[in-house]
């Protein structure tokens, strides 16, 4: 009797093994869908990021082209008039020593 009870005694046990298998295996599976979860999630996080940087680059460069459009004209219409003021000053000696003064000419 005593090897029919160490039989029973074995049997238990493989069956609390396989038990034991079991649990390890759901816990397996659980491990690894947090890990397609993390990934997936910071995948997304970091594509939001990389969209927020270049969204803020393409707006900041679209803010500042008509300011420097603007200043390029500026300089433009000051060069202009830079001339044309020389221009006069050769005709007019009053206004040629004014520019002198202001140290424009």
């Amino acid at each position: 009797m005593r090897i029919g009870g160490l039989e029973q005694r074995i049997d238990g046990l493989e069956q609390r093994i396989d038990g034991l298998e079991q649990r390890i295996d759901g816990l397996e599976q659980r491990i690894d869908g947090l890990e397609r979860l993390m990934l997936g999630g910071f995948g997304m996080m970091f594509s939001g990021m990389f969209a927020l940087v270049g969204f803020v680059i393409w707006d900041r460069r679209s803010a500042l082209a008509p300011a420097v459009r603007g200043l390029e004209e500026m300089r433009e219409r000051e060069h202009r008039l830079e001339e044309v003021l020389r221009k006069y000053a050769l005709r007019v000696p009053e206004l040629a020593e004014e520019l002198r003064r202001a140290r424009l000419l």
